[in-house]
């Protein structure tokens, strides 16, 4: 196997936990009815998690990065997606229901893929993004994270929601080809 197989392999399953515990939390969110979970437990998640990340951040450089990202950090912040998902009125989340993050969340799958591009494209070549003069590195960071929001927007609404239409349409265009019996009511 060569060395950038073994690379890509390796990095396709250091995000299988994060795949895993966000499968797991969407289970638990979907059945929270059976599982009699509450807003008030929703409310105590959003705080153990709020706590257990700042922790987490607190280890900095004593975790190793694999460790740090795939376990210290994402059941942790696992627990806040789960905890606001139960709670959506706790009076320290209103703010996530502001417009502008409502859409962010909801081309976030485009974020997750075009960041990649963003910064393979733009900053690696260039080597802006490790400049060592501070002003150079900060507004190269600050140019890829508004080329990545610009993009991961365009993206949703002129890619992701007419495919999304698309395939809404085609489940029910055909379940409209099935033969329908006409009935006409004459009038007396």
């Amino acid at each position: 196997m060569t060395k950038a197989a073994i690379s890509s392999s390796s990095s396709l399953l250091s995000g299988c936990p994060e795949f895993c515990i966000g499968v797991v939390i969407g289970r638990v969110f979907a059945e929270r009815t059976r599982l009699r979970l509450t807003e008030t437990i929703g409310e105590k998640l959003i705080i153990a998690g709020g706590i257990a990340v700042l922790f987490g951040l607190s280890m900095g450089e004593r975790v190793p990065f694999l460790l740090m990202h795939n376990v210290a950090l994402t059941i942790p912040f696992a627990l806040l997606v789960l905890g606001f998902a139960l709670a959506p009125a706790y009076r320290r989340a209103r703010w996530l229901s502001h417009r502008f993050l409502v859409a962010l969340g909801e081309a976030s799958y485009s974020a997750y893929i075009l960041q990649a591009i963003v910064l393979w494209i733009f900053l690696y070549p260039d080597g802006l993004y490790e400049s060592a003069d501070m002003r150079i590195a900060l507004s190269s960071r600050a140019a890829v994270i508004a080329a990545i929001i610009g993009l991961s927007l365009l993206s949703h609404q002129r890619v992701e929601q007419p495919l999304r239409r698309w395939i809404r349409q085609f489940g029910t265009e055909a379940k409209r080809t099935e033969p329908v019996m006409a009935v006409s009511v004459a009038e007396s």
